[in-house]
């Protein structure tokens, strides 16, 4: 609601897309990741190189396409950057479900900027501005997430798949 009175339309469509993704991230950790399946657990591993440029060009596209469709169809506020930070998260969100180590990295980049554009577009709405505190908590969070990953990653040989 708050994102909603505030015209972020893209973090709207996000909070819903993290239901799908924590039931998809549920059963991939569960049953997922042949690969990396170590005793009834999900291993911790890298994206595949493979993988590295279609993600990219996902996150540069999808937040051009979001932003303009946004920007042109809407009146949404800060289309773009809700956008970036929509598409960066839909990205993150489904390398967190798949164990990747990439994702707390990419996470530190959209809870950063969250805090940026959740102040930027506060100018005295209380909702937002808790949502930037909330935002600041998870920078450390994905500071925390990335160093107890990082203990239970495999050698850097290990299968990425």
């Amino acid at each position: 609601v708050v994102m909603l009175q505030n015209k972020l339309y893209a973090d709207v469509l996000l909070n819903f897309y993290y239901v799908l993704m924590n039931a998809y991230g549920w059963y991939f950790w569960l049953r997922g990741g042949s690969s990396r399946r170590g005793q009834q657990t999900l291993e911790v591993g890298w994206l595949p190189r493979g993988q590295r440029l279609p993600v990219t060009v996902v996150v540069v596209l999808g937040s051009a396409s979001m932003g303009w469709y946004f920007a042109t169809y809407t009146d949404a506020s800060l289309a773009y950057a809700d956008s970036f930070t929509t598409v960066l998260s839909f990205v993150a969100m489904w390398m967190s479900a798949r164990k990747y180590m990439e994702s707390w990295g990419l996470w530190f980049v959209v809870n950063l900027a969250s805090v940026v554009l959740y102040l930027y577009k506060a100018s005295g709405d209380a909702g937002l501005y808790l949502y930037a505190a909330l935002y600041a908590v998870y920078i450390l969070m994905a500071i925390a997430g990335w160093r107890a990953w990082k203990a239970h990653l495999p050698e850097r040989g290990m299968v990425t798949a």
